[in-house]
């Protein structure tokens, strides 16, 4: 089903989540359910201010009381791009304080595609990258929203190609990519560390730390690049060229 505003999905959500965990009656019938489960189903996932979406030709989702909560599971391989990417949650809803937590699990992932969804994301638009981790994520559950608490992100393995905006406007490929990430309150603060990766060929490594505060408002970036032996001739080579050009008459 697609979402048609940020709004009427979240009061969609809330109204299923309500349904499974309230009281069985006559105005909820669902409450009288103890488990639902949703085989081979086709699902599209809809972003209509970005225009973008992802197919799930055949997922399972499973929603299960499990002492007044709600336990969730999910096998959602989709389609975005014309490529496959397998992804699998696994949750707890925590009724009494609206609490959502979710474990995710993905492969063959691209970043890239998700850059649209919020402005703090647009920072992914270049990472074309098929990557393999684990996401996990604290959400509340509110009536009109939901609110991003905590997200922990771990990438085990990425291939593929790195486009930096103005001023570097290079696209570098990329053999190996791992990374170590986390963010909180909506995305106004997030850390990057055990960032590192490697372009092929004989090229370097690069690693990178970052913290970033306040980035709702007013950001304050604290940014740490880190390469390993480069030979002058490689440094020109991988240098942009806008930026102190100088640089590449070494």
């Amino acid at each position: 089903a697609g979402a048609t505003t940020e709004g009427s999905a979240n009061q969609l959500l809330n109204i299923v989540v309500r349904a499974l965990t309230d009281p069985g009656g006559s105005g909820n019938r669902a409450g009288y359910l103890d488990r639902v489960v949703i085989q081979n189903s086709t699902v599209v996932f809809s972003d209509d201010a970005s225009g973008s979406e992802w197919l799930v030709p055949s997922g399972d989702i499973s929603l299960e009381r499990q002492q007044g909560d709600l336990r969730i599971a999910a096998n959602l391989p989709y389609l975005n791009s014309g490529r496959t990417s397998n992804v699998e949650v696994n949750g707890t809803y925590v009724v009494e304080t609206s609490a959502l937590s979710l474990n995710v699990d993905f492969e063959g992932v691209r970043p890239a595609s998700f850059s649209v969804l919020t402005p703090q994301l647009s920072i992914l638009s270049g990472v074309e990258l098929d990557v393999d981790g684990a996401l996990s994520l604290g959400l509340t559950l509110n009536s009109s929203s939901v609110v991003v608490d905590l997200a922990q992100l771990t990438v085990e393995r990425g291939r593929g190609t790195l486009s930096m905006q103005s001023p570097v406007d290079r696209t570098y490929p990329i053999e190996r990519f791992e990374m170590i990430a986390s963010a909180r309150n909506q995305f106004d603060q997030i850390s990057i560390s055990g960032f590192e990766l490697m372009i092929p060929d004989g090229g370097p490594v690069v690693e990178l730390t970052m913290e970033g505060n306040d980035l709702l408002k007013q950001p304050d970036i604290d940014l740490d690049i880190r390469i390993d032996s480069v030979s002058l001739a490689d440094l020109k080579a991988y240098w942009p060229q806008d930026i102190k050009p100088n640089t590449r008459r070494w």
